[in-house]
């Protein structure tokens, strides 16, 4: 009786080597030795999850505000124009006024929409309701800022990302402004995003940061030129390419803030804060500045003096 002949199958060896398969068949119970492949270590740090990020920084900055009760008095100068503005009186100091006299727009802009959904009487409203705003922005960029290097990092990158994240949040001046009504944690966020987009290649979206640079900031323009350096000397795109790159990045930001230029154009006759709007008499009065000492200029340390005894005097009940 003749024995069957046995089953022959390619062996895998050969599948992409572009030779003659049928000059080497191998017998079907030929076996493959197993490979060893090393499985990527998945454990991931907390700190790489954006969403823990974003919820860290919003629940370190409610407790500080929650436990200090910071207030900035430059916050309740500049909400002073905030609140004529919700009241329909104009974006004045004083009613009939036309002075620009605060610095960050969306520090003027934000708490006289939040006065106006709010309503009520003080200021409590609106600053918390600005806090969240500028909280949820430097969320969003250590978020960005852990999405980034997640991605991009080894293990124990990931791990350095972890204490860069934790040294932002120890950042005191940077906590404590953020919760006392300034624009400090507007300008961390909106400058990280612009970073990590830069960084990315993702130039639409810095010339959005850069927009809300602008919005957040008149001195941003100094920020965003060391962004522009840095994409010029470290980028490993060519000089053109990274020149047009900015460049666009550069007229999205500028039709971003275009309507606020061109609106304190119309209204208040330039563009350019007028610091002494912001000074108060130093006759030791809380009254507002009349028309003519408007312009009058006094020490810092006497303005800020007088503004804490407006404050003392508001929470007292004692008339200015």
């Amino acid at each position: 009786m003749a024995l069957a002949k046995p089953r022959l199958m390619v062996c895998p060896d050969f599948i992409d080597s572009g030779l003659n398969l049928a000059k080497y068949p191998c017998p079907l119970n030929f076996r493959m030795p197993e490979v060893h492949r090393p499985q990527p270590d998945r454990r991931r740090p907390l700190t790489s999850n954006p969403w823990f990020v974003a919820s860290l920084v919003m629940a370190a900055g409610c407790a500080a505000k929650l436990y200090t009760n910071f207030v900035w008095e430059d916050f309740l100068i500049t909400f002073r124009f905030s609140e004529n503005l919700a009241a329909g009186r104009g974006f004045v100091y004083n009613p009939g006024e036309k002075v620009f006299g605060f610095t960050s727009p969306l520090n003027g802009v934000l708490p006289a929409l939040f006065k106006w959904l709010i309503h009520g009487d003080g200021y409590a409203g609106a600053l918390w309701g600005f806090v969240f705003a500028s909280l949820g922005v430097w969320a969003w960029g250590l978020a960005s800022l852990a999405r980034h290097l997640d991605q991009n990092a080894t293990p124990n990158g990931r791990s350095g990302a972890g204490l860069l994240i934790a040294f932002s949040l120890l950042q005191a001046k940077l906590m404590v402004f953020t919760i006392s009504g300034q624009e400090s944690g507007l300008w961390a966020g909106f400058l990280l995003l612009a970073l990590c987009a830069q960084e990315e290649g993702r130039w639409k979206a810095v010339g959005v940061a850069w927009g809300g640079l602008l919005w957040t900031r008149p001195d941003s323009p100094v920020q965003i030129a060391l962004l522009v350096f840095s994409a010029l000397v470290f980028s490993g795109d060519s000089l053109k390419a990274t020149v047009r790159s900015a460049a666009t990045a550069a007229a999205i930001a500028a039709a971003i803030y275009a309507p606020w230029a061109i609106a304190t154009s119309l209204y208040y006759g330039s563009p350019i804060p007028t610091r002494s709007s912001r000074r108060t008499t130093c006759s030791g009065s809380c009254r507002p500045p009349t028309k003519h000492s408007v312009s009058f200029r006094c020490s810092r340390s006497r303005f800020r003096a007088v503004s804490r005894e407006c404050i003392a005097r508001q929470v007292d009940g004692r008339p200015g």
